[in-house]
């Protein structure tokens, strides 16, 4: 018998380097029932580099990357858990994170990252 659908948290872990050209944050998955794993999302340096431009930036810092992959990151594995109830071990943002026009400032302004502002145009 099923006792309805399973509710998921998702916790920040922290960042490290993978190689050279790719960094990952590590997040903890835990179900409201059964056994939690570990999920890794990782990032490239074309993604860096497309991110730091949006920033002015010509790369980012430890502190910005720690921002946005945490909080995309988060958002991937919560889009997939929704959706699937299922995610898989390692995940790499790419550019279908940014499939909507202004993806990437909004991504931006969510990590706190980029402040805009309106000269009062609503």
């Amino acid at each position: 018998m099923d006792s309805g659908p399973t509710e998921w948290t998702v916790t920040f872990r922290g960042c490290g380097t993978v190689h050279d050209d790719c960094d990952a944050a590590h997040f903890q998955v835990t179900p409201s029932r059964g056994a939690g794993f570990t999920v890794e999302v990782r990032t490239t340096s074309q993604i860096e580099h497309l991110l730091a431009q949006e920033l002015g930036k010509e790369a980012l810092d430890t502190a910005d990357r720690e921002a946005i992959l945490s909080t995309a990151g988060q958002q991937i594995i919560e889009e997939l858990l929704a959706a699937r109830g299922t995610v898989e071990r390692m995940l790499l943002l790419d550019s279908r994170l940014f499939r909507v026009p202004g993806a990437e400032r909004r991504l931006l302004r969510e990590c706190g990252l980029l402040q805009e502002h309106n000269g009062g145009a609503g």
